[in-house]
């Protein structure tokens, strides 16, 4: 039986920049992981942007996020020896006119205008179908994350940080026992969930961590050279050689593993949409956001377990949020200090003990 102080389940980007947080920290701590090959973090582009382009406006703490996030991932890179965050140009295009005078008119806000860069842009782009003006936002990119989650399990595991297998019960006493589905058990003081969308009905049911799937292709296209995003209600990632993440879709009745035929041709119709140059289907993928009812994370303690705590819902901005709230949530297990209350799980206490199935 293995005691450590500090268990983290869940090996997504939540918890392996939990991991690092606790690395930082010299604490003792432990990683299990089930390995599942359909959450959000396996399968999503990665893609970081301050604006929320359908407002338009600034994201969720857009200025405080913004700057931790880069800066950890480049930490990060280094600590890891190898390179995932790409820093790249973000082209947004618009509809119609009536879109680009909101963009315009919202540029009138100094703290917006820091993240967009004016004049709109006219230059034509080589295959790309569009005759209207198109905006650039700033200190925008995409992390990958297969390679992120992969190099840190590597280190993890070379640390001795790491277990893989299913939680089969957790038992809350003075401490923490662990047991998995291979008959190991882990005795912790402390206990950090970021299990994603497989949270829903466990510990922190409550708090109702849905699951909100999200298809992606990867196609390969010789023709479209390009190394920035493109964007129009669905975004055009380049991830090199000729080969593009087109995506998402957002579908929040089917919880199914298994890709969509009907998410597929429509990602094929909008890509067709916006590109008129040869390409093709190489892989198609769908995954599961962790989402909560008012589209904030969860983050912090159980209202009865004082051990147990919970770093979750982070959807689509997983990458943007991350850093700056497992930062959060551990200098407050470890050191006291407050969690933002828009993301303090302690909201959810109303749902307490009314657990969705």
């Amino acid at each position: 039986m293995k005691k450590v102080e500090t268990v983290i389940i869940g090996q997504g980007i939540a918890g392996s920049l939990l991991a690092f947080e606790l690395l930082k920290k010299g604490k003792n701590f432990l990683v299990i992981d089930n390995n599942h090959q359909h959450s959000s973090s396996t399968v999503a582009a990665g893609l970081y942007n301050p604006v929320v382009f359908r407002k338009p406006t600034l994201g969720f703490n857009a200025d405080k996020v913004l700057p931790f996030a880069l800066k950890r991932y480049k930490r990060l890179e280094e600590k890891l020896n190898t390179k995932f965050l790409h820093e790249r140009p973000y082209f947004k295009f618009f509809e119609n006119f009536k879109t680009i005078n909101n963009w315009e008119g919202k540029a009138a806000d100094h703290k917006f205008r820091e993240y967009i860069k004016l004049p709109l842009l006219k230059e034509l782009i080589e295959g790309v179908n569009n005759e209207l003006p198109y905006a650039q936002t700033k200190f925008t990119g995409n992390v990958d994350l297969p390679v992120f989650l992969q190099c840190s399990k590597d280190f993890l595991r070379e640390n001795n940080k790491y277990l893989e297998g299913d939680v089969v019960d957790i038992s809350h006493n003075d401490a923490i026992q662990i047991e998995l589905n291979h008959g190991k058990k882990v005795i912790c003081e402390k206990l950090i969930l970021a299990r994603g969308h497989q949270e829903q009905n466990q510990e922190f049911g409550y708090s109702t961590v849905g699951a909100t799937k999200g298809d992606i292709l990867t196609i390969r296209s010789t023709e479209l050279k390009c190394d920035y995003t493109l964007s129009k209600g669905f975004f055009i990632l380049p991830i090199g050689n000729d080969l593009y993440k087109v995506g998402s879709t957002y579908d929040w009745e089917d919880k199914s593993h298994k890709p969509s035929l009907g998410a597929k041709e429509e990602l094929k119709k909008r890509f067709e949409s916006l590109v008129n140059l040869p390409y093709e289907v190489i892989n198609h993928e769908s995954g599961m956001r962790p989402g909560a009812k008012d589209r904030r994370p969860l983050v912090g303690e159980h209202p009865e377990h004082k051990n147990l705590f919970i770093l979750n819902g982070l959807g689509s901005k997983g990458v943007l949020l991350g850093p700056f709230y497992t930062n959060q949530l551990v200098e407050h297990i470890f050191e006291g200090r407050p969690i933002d209350n828009e993301v303090n799980v302690e909201r959810m206490k109303k749902y307490y003990g009314n657990i969705e199935n």
